[in-house]
């Protein structure tokens, strides 16, 4: 198993990478395609779908996180906790 160090330093480095390739796919994109109102309504229906995942992901991230701790506290195996999961 990798030590937490490592996987800590792998996930920021990756992390920190996303910025300028999320920021060159855009400028290959309005490269490519343009400014038009296909495009405006491409970025606006994107936005949306980011949205709603990332709300979906936080509100199960806030609710069901606990309380796989609380129930692998309360047993003390993980076992357990897959009935929820």
């Amino acid at each position: 198993m990798k030590s937490a160090r490592g996987v800590s330093f792998a996930l920021a480095a990756l992390t920190m990478a996303s910025k300028p390739l999320g920021y060159v796919r855009t400028l290959i994109v309005a490269w490519a395609f343009g400014t038009s109102p296909g495009m405006d309504a491409y970025h606006i229906a994107s936005g949306i779908v980011s949205l709603f995942a990332t709300s979906i992901g936080y509100a199960l991230e806030s609710t069901l996180l606990p309380e796989l701790v609380r129930q692998k506290e309360e047993t003390g195996d993980l076992d357990s906790c897959r009935s929820i999961a």
